[in-house]
């Protein structure tokens, strides 16, 4: 398939998403999730969402965000982040913040990615049959064209592979540590209207 074939508006698929829903997305990472994720608004046209950069701990993302976050009335909240550069201790200080900014009209989740965000681009080529460091993670995204320049996401990315994606990897819920080589991310596509069932 041609890249340009790859990036062409998609039609949004059923999920869980309101129609109205303000959704802000605050990714750790300041390069690869945010074109992985303002790819997506794009392709599926989807104008509620806001997705910013806070490179901080899962404790700090939280608070560096709260202006962000009262600013605007935001139904959902969602902290992108990686294990591999934060404590066991960091994430569930940073879990228990979420909890407490979240509200009545306002849900606030972290969505955690083991190791690394690269754990699911590479869910969009094959699944992993083998538990991975960060770099290796990273080395094989590249090398399969997923990624160019070591961040950047290759022009010709294989979003309509979502699917697929989703059987490839290994999957655990918001606010939760999963296993090596595991992602919460497709529960995060499913609340923003991408993908429809788990």
């Amino acid at each position: 398939m041609s890249a340009k074939s790859n990036r062409q508006r998609r039609k949004r698929k059923e999920g869980s998403r309101k129609a109205n829903d303000r959704i802000l997305i605050i990714a750790q990472g300041s390069v690869t999730e945010i074109e992985y994720f303002n790819e997506l608004k794009s392709l599926y046209r989807l104008p509620g969402i806001q997705i910013i950069n806070e490179s901080h701990s899962p404790e700090n993302i939280v608070k560096k965000s709260k202006n962000a976050i009262s600013r605007e009335e935001f139904d959902k909240v969602y902290f992108v982040v990686d294990v591999d550069a934060s404590s066991k201790n960091q994430l569930e200080q940073g879990f228990a913040q979420a909890r407490k900014l979240s509200t009545r009209n306002r849900t606030c989740q972290f969505i955690v990615s083991t190791e690394c965000f690269e754990v699911w681009l590479l869910a969009h080529h094959s699944k992993l049959t083998h538990v991975y460091t960060r770099a290796t993670l990273s080395a094989k995204a590249n090398t399969l064209g997923l990624l160019e320049n070591k961040k950047h996401l290759a022009e010709s990315f294989p979003f309509h592979n979502l699917d697929q994606a989703m059987k490839n990897v290994k999957m655990h819920g918001p606010n939760e540590i999963g296993s090596k080589n595991s992602t919460a991310i497709p529960h995060l596509l499913k609340a923003i209207g991408v993908m429809k069932d788990l």
